[in-house]
C-alpha cells in the first residue's frame, strides 16, 4: 500500500494550526455564539491547509534535487 506522505503533513499541520486558532479564539472569546465558532474553526481549517501546501512542496523539491545527484 502506497502512503502519501505528503498529505499526512498536511493533515497534520491543518490540525495543529486548527487547534492553536480554537484554543486562541476560546481563551479570548469565550461566549461566541456555536455559528461563529464553527466559520472560524472553517476558515482556520482552510488557512492551515493553503500554508501546509506552500510550505511542505518546498521540502520535496529540496528532496528531489538531492535525489537527482
Amino acid at each position: 500500500m502506497d502512503i502519501h506522505y505528503k498529505t499526512i503533513d498536511r493533515a497534520l499541520f491543518s490540525s495543529v494550526f486548527v487547534g492553536i486558532v480554537v484554543f486562541i479564539k476560546e481563551f479570548y472569546f469565550p461566549s461566541l455564539h456555536s455559528i461563529v465558532s464553527i466559520l472560524i474553526t472553517g476558515i482556520a481549517a482552510f488557512a492551515g491547509y493553503v500554508l501546509a501546501s506552500k510550505l511542505i512542496p518546498a521540502r520535496e523539491k529540496e528532496k528531489r534535487q538531492k535525489d537527482s545527484l
